[in-house]
């Protein structure tokens, strides 16, 4: 059975919203094999009781390789807003321009996640294309 290989893949420009308790992860990556260049980017993430972004190893001799996470505004989260690992140990990570703070939707209860004016996560958004 050969593992999956995973490469070149992009999670940007995202609103994720962790409403229920049993909410873990607001984005996980579940490697089989190698899995590379991953960029999380330009996402708002609140509420999730594990991590905001999570990376697993599903099966024996996965590998994680050059993850770029930046621009994102991770709120409310487990692991004090930080990315968690599970049975992997990733390499060439990096982490930059993040924040940490209440995004300040309009109404998230009612699904309005709009941004009011004065939060911090407006405008911290990176434009272009970066690679990790």
């Amino acid at each position: 059975d050969a593992l999956s290989t995973y490469s070149n893949f992009t999670i940007a420009n995202n609103t994720i919203y962790g409403r229920y308790t049993q909410a873990l992860d607001g984005i996980r990556v579940t490697a089989e094999g190698t899995t590379s260049n991953i960029i999380i980017r330009n996402n708002i993430v609140v509420g999730f009781s594990r991590a905001p972004v999570l990376m697993w190893g599903d099966k024996g001799g996965a590998t994680v390789d050059a993850v770029a996470i930046d621009h994102n505004d991770f709120f409310g989260n487990g692991n004090s807003n930080a990315y968690r690992t599970i049975t992997l140990t990733p390499t060439n990570v990096t982490v930059a321009n993040q924040i940490t703070t209440d995004p300040l939707f309009v109404n998230a209860a009612a699904g309005n996640f709009h941004l009011n004016a004065g939060s911090a996560a407006i405008k911290i958004g990176a434009y272009g294309t970066a690679t990790p």
